[in-house]
């Protein structure tokens, strides 16, 4: 079985967010293995992603990596930054319906 990952996909240069991989089981069985992959894939690496814990204090879950890479209309270059979240199952998801009376 995989690790779980998410990738976010940033422009940096301009200041907002295009998108999302969502939750999916990668072909990776070691942490390392999804770092390396990463650090090919989206440039180096900047930071960690962290998340506070139940008590309050954060944990590491993932990084952020940063690349130049060109728009694909215009060939102009951007700075691509990518939040890369490691997982240990898909995310539960629930649905909750708001009727409205008639």
């Amino acid at each position: 079985m995989g690790i779980y990952v998410k990738q976010e996909y940033l422009n940096k240069t301009e200041g907002y967010s295009f998108g999302d991989s969502g939750v999916y089981e990668s072909r990776f069985e070691k942490v390392e293995e999804v770092f390396k992959f990463c650090q090919k894939e989206y440039g180096r690496c900047l930071s960690r992603v962290y998340v506070d814990g139940e008590n309050g204090v954060p944990f590491a879950i993932g990084w952020v990596f940063e690349r130049v890479d060109k728009y694909e209309d215009t060939g102009e270059n951007y700075i691509k930054e990518t939040w890369v979240s490691l997982h240990e199952k898909e995310p539960e998801k629930t649905i909750k319906h708001f009727y409205k009376k008639l």
